[in-house]
Formats: structure tokens, C-alpha cells, sequence
């Protein structure tokens, strides 16, 4: 609903909530991603768990330490009161929740605010996606996480938006994607 870090300017450092297979393989750290905690609805809704919190960073890099608390001069429309903190409370970024159709059979999903093509360059980050693909399908996940390996080069371009004429100058097309 919202951007709760600094947008391009401050990072999300995936803070694990507690066990889940979910995030079977994956340590304190590993989950990062270069897109911005974003601020959700709390608390989530009915029997949604918080599998991952998002720590705000102060930087663009994994290993930035988290922001302290505010006033926060350089962001734009919010946290200028003195004590404002952008961790607290921390916001989920990988969540749970079950649903039931009326005579219908019941179901589960995994919500993610991460995700962008910088946030998947993350090992750590791709096994929780991976992972948890696996879970809602009802298929085991791996005591040590998923095999994430990249395959082929990965080289994500930074997010944005781009002006006008942008993609039509590039001359793309979906051959130039084919893994080599």
C-alpha cells in the first residue's frame, strides 16, 4: 500500500519470522532485495502468518546496516516527527493465508512484496520464491531449500520506469531472451 523504505535509496533485508519450510535452507542475511520494504495493512488479515519481515536498510547493499530511528530529513512525505521508526513495527514481506470456497475445496498462498528482477539476483531471495512454490503445491520442500542455481547469464536491469520511446529503440525481440 505503500513504500515504508526509501525508494531507490534504502534496501529490504529479509528478517525470518520463525520456522516454516518455507524457508527451509535459508539463514538470517540471505534474503535481500534492492526494491524497498513496502508499508502493508497490519495486521494481516484472518490466518495470514508472516513467514519473513522486512528490515529497512540504510543503502542499496546487503550488508548496509538497518536504519535507526527518525526524524528523517531526506525522505519525501513522511517520518519527519522526532521518534518515527521505519522498523518499527517491521512490515511482512513474505506471508501465508489459507481460503476456503463455499462448497468448494480449501486452498493456500504465499504473498510476497519482493520479487522484482534485482530482488531474484539474491540467492537467498529466489529460494523463499522456489520454496514456496513447492509448499503451495503440496510438494515437499527440501530440508536445505531449493536448488536455485541461475541458469544462463543473469543480468537484471535496475527497476523503473523507462521514457517513451525506450523499449522501441532497444529493437528487442524474444529471440534475443533464448538461454545459450
Amino acid at each position: 500500500m505503500s513504500h515504508h523504505g526509501w525508494h531507490k535509496y534504502e534496501s529490504t533485508r529479509g528478517v525470518l519470522a520463525g520456522k516454516h519450510e518455507i524457508v527451509n535452507g535459508i539463514g538470517e542475511g540471505d534474503i535481500w532485495g534492492p526494491t524497498d520494504v513496502y508499508g502493508v495493512n497490519l495486521p494481516l488479515v484472518g490466518d495470514s502468518e508472516a513467514i519473513v519481515y522486512g528490515q529497512v536498510v540504510a543503502g542499496m547493499g546487503k550488508l548496509h546496516p538497518e536504519i535507526g530511528a527518525g526524524p528523517y530529513d531526506r525522505v519525501p512525505g513522511y517520518g519527519k516527527e522526532p521518534g518515527f521508526n521505519k522498523n518499527d513495527p517491521l512490515m511482512p514481506v513474505a506471508w501465508t493465508k489459507t481460503y476456503q470456497y463455499p462448497g468448494g475445496k480449501s486452498g493456500k498462498v504465499f504473498a510476497t512484496t519482493m520479487g522484482s528482477s534485482n530482488d531474484l539476483s539474491t540467492e537467498g531471495t529466489r529460494r523463499m520464491v522456489v520454496n514456496a512454490v513447492f509448499w503451495t503445491l503440496g510438494i515437499p520442500v527440501p530440508k536445505d531449500g531449493s536448488n536455485v542455481q541461475l541458469v544462463g547469464d543473469y543480468k537484471p536491469s535496475m527497476f523503473g520506469f523507462m521514457p517513451g520511446d525506450y523499449w522501441k529503440e532497444k529493437g528487442l525481440k524474444v529471440s534475443d531472451f533464448d538461454l545459450k
